[in-house]
């Protein structure tokens, strides 16, 4: 899930202060954001933002989150797996993921045992997992293990889940405004 920031509207919303300035009132809010950092973010150039962060933004701007980041779906499953996932993200996903788990009726030995994972414990892996501990790929067998369990009505690859995580991120967001 890649972000577009609305660069124009943060200008717009600036005004005639500058990134230094909103900077400053930044980390009045408690945030460690440099005039620096705040530019490249007008400008584009910042390829992550935290939630503390736009949510401030948000709040100095008399904005929603949504007005000024857009979340744009990755073209491809394998930039995913190859990239790393915030830690607030995979927890988000293995709180899905185990409640896809309860949904199935499955057991977590069983789920290991079908996705490959053997040993003493294999149970202890899907826990991990679903404390967003773990490898990208096998949280992507498990939520294409849920989908072939559930059908078309459940996230079927870890991009629907990522998807599902991120609506929910906005949802809380908009509740927060």
């Amino acid at each position: 899930m890649a972000i577009h920031i609305n660069t124009e509207l943060l200008r717009d919303k600036r005004g005639k202060r500058s990134q230094a300035d909103i900077a400053q009132q930044l980390q009045e809010m408690g945030l460690t954001v440099t005039g620096n950092y705040y530019g490249k973010l007008e400008r584009g150039k910042v390829e992550k933002v935290s939630v503390d962060l736009a949510l401030a933004i948000a709040s100095l701007y008399g904005l929603q989150v949504e007005d000024f980041i857009k979340f744009i779906p990755e073209e491809s499953p394998k930039e995913i797996r190859g990239s790393k996932i915030p830690q607030n993200i995979k927890k988000k996903i293995g709180m899905k993921l185990r409640e896809l788990r309860k949904d199935s009726g499955m057991t977590a030995r069983e789920v290991a045992l079908k996705i490959g994972v053997e040993g003493k414990t294999p149970e202890t892996y899907i826990y991990d997992l679903e404390r967003g501990s773990g490898s990208i790929e096998r949280m992507n067998k498990l939520s294409e293990l849920y989908g072939s369990v559930f059908g078309e009505n459940t996230a079927q690859t870890l991009e629907d889940l990522l998807d599902e995580v991120y609506e929910d991120i906005r949802g809380e967001l908009r509740k927060n405004d």
